[in-house]
């Protein structure tokens, strides 16, 4: 068994002496350290490419690569977030009976809840597109798959890269055609920053890949085969939009039928939502879970503090939007950006170690998770007696 299973070590899941809200509950498994240490690079990445907001196309000069965080940060929060449907519904295997009612509720609830804080993060004036709106909805349109094989859920999300794209095009024109302001809905689903229609393909291939490692107990020939995997789409993904731009002499961007929109389809540039980035950006997603859950123990130990971090992911996340807001409102989001970035990652990776280490389970994460686990406590049926 891989050591990426390992779990987090005793300082982070420390509760204070005393306090049983901070302590593990009884019969619950351990904590993946792997898997926490990947949503804190993610959380990580997109705090960069929301301060520095790297625009070069990424190439073979060293100042271009910090440009990789563009989308694929993004991309590996909503893969992660379908690795997580899969652990909240049973790990390798689906829940069955009364269990999926339960399930269900609180699932649903943790995305209402998640879709309403993206909703209030998004009135601050930071500059950010917010993704918890878009994640919570993605939640939701998969709900009713949760207890879908993983060889299905990996078809229809391969169907919908195909699909998706070219229909979240063609919805995207007609409804900026119209010439009025798009609904909330079309904003969500087709026009937004994350449409949801495209971007539920991350989520649809994490709950997938989740339940499939959950259900091998996450053994070393499972990673390496989702490494190898993860490599393959990469290089299809962005390869083959170089490949394909290099063939036809099109390149992303050019404007095709008169229409700007259609030109994000023929290449893979972040947030394009072409079906090269999507390839491209599960590939990368895939690869780096792997490599995480591989670490050794000794590796997860030294990587803490991304841990911690990816544990206490939603409350990271609000907090350095909240920051944002107040630095714009103080002038001081003029500052260096680089500068900037490294006081938000340092300031992120010392206060989750923390809190962490002295309280436990992150506030938002308590509060969430309280919540959903109380909608999902289904009475049971009172027997009459006579």
């Amino acid at each position: 068994m891989s050591g990426g299973i390992t779990p987090v070590p005793d300082a982070v899941a420390r509760a204070v002496p005393g306090d049983p809200a901070a302590r593990r509950p009884r019969g619950a498994t351990p904590r993946i350290a792997g898997l926490d240490i990947a949503r804190g690079v993610a959380i990580l990445g997109m705090f960069v490419a929301h301060i520095i907001r790297p625009e070069a196309a990424v190439s073979a000069e060293p100042d271009t690569w910090i440009g990789l965080v563009n989308g694929r940060s993004a991309a590996l929060f909503a893969v992660l977030a379908g690795v997580s449907l899969a652990l909240l519904s049973g790990r390798g295997t689906p829940p069955e009976g009364d269990e999926v009612l339960r399930v269900r509720l609180r699932i649903g609830t943790r995305a209402l809840l998640i879709f309403v804080l993206g909703g209030i993060l998004s009135l601050g004036v930071h500059g950010i597109a917010v993704i918890l709106e878009y994640y919570g909805a993605a939640f939701l349109l998969v709900l009713p798959l949760i207890r879908w094989r993983p060889r299905n859920l990996l078809l229809l999300a391969g169907a919908l890269a195909l699909v998706a794209p070219l229909v979240q095009v063609a919805l995207a024109v007609f409804v900026l055609d119209r010439g009025s302001s798009a609904s909330p809905f079309a904003v969500l689903m087709i026009v937004g920053y994350y449409p949801v229609l495209v971007w539920v393909v991350f989520v649809l291939v994490g709950l997938a890949v989740g339940r499939w490692l959950f259900s091998t107990g996450i053994a070393a020939g499972a990673l390496g085969r989702l490494a190898l995997v993860g490599a393959a789409l990469t290089v299809l993904g962005y390869g083959g939009a170089i490949a394909f731009s290099q063939v036809t002499g099109i390149s992303q961007g050019e404007v095709f039928v008169g229409y700007p929109q259609w030109g994000n389809l023929l290449g893979s540039a972040p947030h394009s939502g072409s079906t090269f980035e999507l390839v491209g950006a599960t590939g990368t997603s895939l690869l780096l879970i792997s490599v995480f859950l591989a670490l050794p123990g000794w590796a997860a130990r030294i990587l803490w503090p991304l841990a911690a971090t990816g544990r206490m992911a939603l409350t990271a996340y609000s907090v350095h939007l909240i920051a944002l807001v107040i630095l714009v409102a103080l002038g001081a989001d003029r500052v260096d950006p680089v500068a900037q970035t490294w006081w938000f990652v340092l300031v992120t990776l010392a206060g989750c170690s923390a809190w962490m280490f002295l309280v436990g389970q992150g506030p938002l994460e308590r509060l969430i998770s309280t919540l959903s686990r109380a909608a999902a406590t289904v009475p049971q049926p009172r027997t009459t007696t006579h």
